[in-house]
């Protein structure tokens, strides 16, 4: 857990800026008034005019705070499933086969876990980084403590949860990414005598799979980003009421009690249908319009296929450094605390 947590350490600070661009250009056309950053070098230039070289660290405090636990996390969870099941794997018919299915079980169950624990500081960080250009009208966050109050206060304890699917989803980012650096780590290992791979060795292998994961599951990045920036409309209610859909309605029928002869009623109530109006019945019987379905059609309608692609190439240049730094500094970790 010190190596993962020390790896996340230092690609946090080497590639905030990057990931700041990024989630900008991810987050463009989010309101009717909000038609900037078309390109990278709009948005680099633009961020640099309206808060200079600490505007590129916007969202580092919540970005360091999350990596911290999600490498630490991320990379205890993958050992513990890569060791426990490893044998088998060895031991089975088919053990390259049955290795490579290994990882990708230990990739997904690390990614799992670590977006289960970690999600709320990632809305915290998209948030930040992105506040310059969200409507008017959304709250801007002095700080971390501050952004959390706030989205808990505003918007409730669902608002850190914005956008856990398609994260979910995206753990098949990790079972590409790690399943594929193993075997490169394998190949590169000709000798076949386990001696500890270079640190030139580690890099290459680290950004060329990295790179394939991402080229082949950004849609759900964007997907998460549009999601993690909404803001409610309003707190949720602390103890809302299930409630039948509205097209179902709830007659009290009242009626006094009954007569006979010529003695006529002295009290006739009448029944009424009304539907039961409570804070739960959108979210349970309807179709939210800021879910993941109404977001990925809004997406889809603005921009076409290519808007899931949108920030790709500052992502891949974001990615390649920060996967490379930060198993580089995995590796040299647990190498050193090995040997010590």
């Amino acid at each position: 857990m010190t190596a993962g947590a020390g790896a996340g350490l230092v690609s946090s600070f080497v590639t905030c800026p990057l990931d700041v661009v990024k989630t900008r250009l991810q987050a463009q056309h989010t309101s009717r008034d909000n038609k900037h950053y078309e390109g990278a070098r709009l948005t680099v230039a633009r961020i640099w005019r309206q808060a200079g070289f600490k505007g590129f660290y916007r969202g580092l405090g919540p970005t360091v705070t999350g990596y911290l636990p999600t490498w630490g996390i991320y990379f205890t969870v993958y050992d513990l499933v890569k060791d426990r099941f490893g044998s088998y794997a060895r031991d089975g018919a088919h053990p390259q086969m049955e290795a490579t299915a290994v990882h990708i079980l230990a990739a997904m169950t690390a990614g799992a876990t670590g977006t289960m624990m970690t999600n709320p500081l990632w809305v915290v960080k998209t948030r930040f980084m992105a506040q310059a250009i969200l409507p008017s009208s959304s709250a801007r966050y002095r700080h971390t403590v501050d952004a959390i109050y706030t989205i808990y206060r505003t918007e409730g304890f669902r608002a850190f949860y914005k956008g856990f699917l398609p994260s979910l989803i995206g753990v098949s980012h990790v079972a590409v990414q790690f399943p594929l650096y193993e075997k490169a780590k394998a190949w590169s290992d000709r000798g076949g005598d386990q001696s500890p791979l270079p640190p030139s060795t580690i890099l290459v292998c680290s950004a060329s799979s990295k790179m394939i994961a991402s080229l082949v599951t950004y849609p759900h990045e964007v997907l998460r980003t549009r999601l993690q920036i909404r803001h409610s409309d309003t707190a949720p209610s602390r103890s809302p009421t299930l409630a039948p859909p509205s097209h179902v309605t709830t007659s009290i029928h009242l009626y006094s009690p009954l007569v006979t002869g010529s003695n006529p009623p002295s009290r006739v109530l009448s029944s009424e249908a009304a539907p039961l109006v409570t804070a739960a019945k959108r979210s349970v019987w309807a179709r939210r319009k800021d879910g993941v379905i109404d977001t990925f059609l809004e997406i889809k309608r603005q921009n076409g296929w290519k808007g899931f692609y949108r920030g790709l190439s500052i992502n891949l240049v974001r990615t390649v450094p920060n996967s490379a730094v930060t198993m580089l500094t995995y590796e040299l970790v647990m190498r050193s605390l090995s040997e010590s």
